[in-house]
């Protein structure tokens, strides 16, 4: 390498340059062959002219001039591009144009132009000859249409639509025509029309109420001394623990209006404090039922024998004892055997008998709470059912109890009785017990 700069370096310094191929002369050109797509835009020279030829295409091949001979420009020989409103470009041409070339221009027919139009540039990409004419309307006297100069509506007497302001036409063509009296009165800043002028009404004005307010559709005006009446009507009742409200009658009340209160009678006393739900009222002389009052702290208890009051639960127990009577029966065997036996009222050493031994009331009352006690068992633990009889006949109230046990009673079974009946206990038995139990007694309620 006899330099370093590249500007100044030779083929014979080993650098490439731009020529691809070399070719004797155009027949050896048109000969060659073997190209790739990748071959596309290498050039070649022609040795025998001097000419440069750029490789176009490979498949067909085919050669396009860069230089002349000599290396000098081709001069093409293709016409210009038209001239038209499209974007200006360099171009991609590999030839020069001639000096003498010359564009067309690409025109079209000019637009319609009718009346009304707005300037517009347009967007057209042709352009329009110096003569060229824009198509207008038809004369005539219709809409879209153009009126001549001779035209008759030029020169002719035109009946009014409106009448002009300092700022707008007051249009009054559209209005029925007036008739006697009648005034021109404006509806809008753009339109009239004939009225009547108002008159006074003879009528009365309409009465105030709580209604909605209203414009009204009466002609006629109100007299500068009119007076409206109040519309009055009954109030509500007055309910106690009702919410205060406006209400919603249109009617108004007068000054002097009243409430009417609503009254009844008053609630029986209760068992606990309640504020109660009624919306009525009660007279000054009401008075309460007492009703039935269970809880003893109600009332005051009597605290001194010669007191008026209430009594607590342990007196009234005292005093349901004091009311009661206790019936009894009682032997020292009832017989081991089947035979039907009766007790002896209060006790009997000796075995019960036979025959009914009867006790006589003396008050009314009722038999309740019948007990049975072996206060020495025996036996063989079959049963002994002992029954209380009313006149000789049997009750409810009985008790089955064994031989062997101790004690029974009947709570759930009544009788009841008034003075002059009489009443014993029978004993019976469906099989023998064997031995029977000694020290039998029985006890009988009779409670009035």
């Amino acid at each position: 390498m006899t330099n370093i700069l590249h500007s100044q370096q030779t083929a014979a310094d080993g650098i490439h340059t731009t020529i691809a191929y070399s070719y004797a002369d155009a027949a050896a050109r048109g000969d060659a062959s073997g190209f790739v797509a990748g071959d596309i835009g290498k050039l070649a020279l022609q040795a025998d002219d001097g000419s440069v030829w750029m490789l176009a295409n490979n498949s067909p091949i085919v050669w396009t001039v860069v230089a002349g001979p000599g290396g000098a420009v081709v001069l093409t020989t293709d016409v210009p591009i038209d001239v038209d409103k499209t974007t200006s470009a360099v171009g991609i041409a590999i030839n020069a144009a001639r000096s003498d070339h010359k564009h067309d221009v690409s025109t079209a027919s000019a637009a319609a132009n009718p009346p009304g139009t707005t300037s517009a540039e347009g967007s057209a990409s042709s352009l329009a000859r110096a003569d060229h004419t824009h198509a207008l309307p038809d004369y005539g006297s219709t809409s879209g249409t153009i009126a001549e100069g001779n035209d008759s509506r030029f020169t002719d007497d035109r009946v009014a639509s409106g009448l002009r302001t300092a700022t707008t036409v007051v249009v009054i063509s559209s209005a029925a025509a007036p008739s006697a009296g009648q005034a021109l009165m404006a509806s809008s800043t753009t339109a009239a029309s004939w009225v009547t002028p108002l008159a006074l009404t003879a009528a009365a004005p309409a009465d105030v109420t709580k209604a909605a307010a209203v414009v009204g559709v009466a002609t006629a005006a109100a007299r500068a001394d009119h007076k409206h009446d109040v519309s009055t009507s009954a109030t509500g009742s007055a309910s106690v623990g009702a919410s205060a409200s406006e209400g919603s009658a249109t009617s108004l009340a007068r000054s002097d209006h009243v409430h009417a209160f609503s009254a009844a009678a008053p609630a029986t006393i209760g068992t606990s404090n309640a504020a109660g739900s009624a919306t009525t009222f009660v007279h000054s002389d009401h008075i309460h039922a007492h009703g039935s009052q269970t809880v003893d702290t109600q009332h005051a208890l009597v605290v001194a024998a010669t007191s008026h009051g209430f009594m607590d639960k342990a007196d009234k127990t005292k005093l349901d004892d004091a009311s009661r009577s206790f019936l009894g029966w009682g032997n020292d065997s009832v017989s081991s055997s089947t035979t039907t036996r009766y007790l002896t009222p209060g006790y009997g050493d000796a075995i019960s008998r036979t025959a009914p031994i009867q006790m006589e009331i003396t008050r009314p009352g009722t038999l309740r709470d019948l007990r049975v006690r072996h206060n020495v068992t025996a036996g063989n633990g079959n049963a002994i059912v002992y029954t209380v009889r009313v006149n000789g006949v049997a009750t409810s109230i009985t008790v089955s109890l064994a031989s062997t046990s101790t004690a029974g009673a009947d709570t759930a079974n009544t009788a009841a009785v008034v003075a002059g009946d009489r009443v014993d206990v029978q004993v019976t038995k469906a099989a023998s017990v064997g031995t029977s139990p000694s020290d039998i007694q029985v006890m009988l309620d009779c409670a009035q």
